[in-house]
């Protein structure tokens, strides 16, 4: 139904996941709630935002999570940072998370965080819906650190190619779709040669998980020995 004519098994399928936790950046969030309200009707709204305090609180945020980076072993040089603020027009329920450059912030990065958020709530809830004369309200600030991580090599089988392997065992094995029982090949997967093709109907089995070669279906191990499955 999908057209779909090659399925990829991962080396790593039985721990994948795992692998996946272990091989990521570490990424941690920190938030502060205080809020900054600028007047109804200002002509200049930008002037009511304190940007030294702005500034402050997201220097505290960020110090916050190079300590947590650190504690996971991850070095000031490998840390980066996201900033965010939670806005809305006054009197408004729900807040508009605004991105913001990092670096020094100052008075002409509070009119262009203004600017920002305006954009952001028309892109949001469509063009013409911004209310300026509400004033304006932040209410959260947010850090999201990442520490990057060096990533494991994952290196291809430079063993010999071959085109063919020995069964562990046959066994007759039902499949729905066959109605019955047909006589299926077992292979050790971890016995499996990089190049080594495996006709269906088969069954490949790991310390971890199993993979199903159908009828019809061809399992080829690649050079870093996941299985693809053709069709």
């Amino acid at each position: 139904e999908l057209n779909i004519s090659e399925i990829v098994m991962p080396r790593t399928a039985g721990s994948h996941s795992a692998f996946g936790a272990v091989a990521s950046d570490i990424q941690r969030s920190f938030a502060l709630s205080f809020l900054m309200r600028t007047p109804p009707l200002s002509p200049d709204p930008a002037s009511n935002l304190d940007s030294r305090k702005i500034g402050s609180i997201f220097r505290e945020l960020e110090n916050r999570g190079c300590g947590t980076m650190k504690n996971n072993g991850i070095p000031r040089a490998d840390v980066s940072f996201k900033r965010f603020v939670h806005m809305r027009y006054r009197r408004q329920t729900h807040e508009v998370p605004v991105p913001v450059p990092n670096g020094r912030f100052n008075s002409k990065s509070v009119q262009n965080l203004i600017a920002r958020f305006e954009d952001e709530y028309e892109s949001r809830y469509g063009v013409g819906s911004r209310f300026p004369e509400a004033g304006l309200e932040i209410t959260t600030f947010r850090v999201e650190t990442i520490g990057h991580k060096v990533k494991p090599e994952i290196r291809s089988n430079r063993k010999k190619k071959k085109t063919s392997a020995r069964p562990t065992e046959t066994r007759k094995v039902y499949y729905y779709e066959a109605n019955g029982f047909l006589l299926t090949k077992f292979y050790r997967g971890t016995d499996l040669p990089t190049g080594v093709e495996i006709k269906g109907p088969a069954i490949l089995e790991y310390s971890g998980t199993t993979i199903l070669v159908e009828p019809g279906q061809t399992g080829i191990v690649d050079s870093y020995l996941n299985v693809r499955i053709l069709f």
